[in-house]
């Protein structure tokens, strides 16, 4: 997964978390995990609303967590074509 590819499908997936993290388009990996942790936050904000009992706390919570569902996914991915890559370098380097 190029670099690019990533933090595209970031701008997609979690558009205010990758404004944020702008700065970190060099290292997608790490700029990916930086926008799992702002929405982890979000969604422990969103809790706590829930709990004040604000409105529209359950509907931030439900997106957070969409959000959070889908980056963890593309975490996973992103480790899946690390861990590829680096078995195709391994086996170039044995022929």
């Amino acid at each position: 997964m190029t670099d690019h590819a990533l933090n595209q499908l970031l701008q997609v997936l979690a558009p205010g978390q990758a404004q944020q993290t702008a700065a970190m388009a060099g290292d997608p990996g790490a700029r990916l995990t930086r926008c799992m942790e702002l929405l982890k936050a979000h969604v422990s904000e969103a809790a706590s609303l829930i709990a004040d009992c604000v409105p529209h706390g359950r509907q931030m919570l439900t997106e957070s967590q969409n959000k959070l569902e889908c980056l963890e996914s593309l975490k996973q991915l992103e480790i899946a074509v690390l861990t590829s890559q680096s078995t195709a370098d391994k086996l170039l380097e044995n022929t």
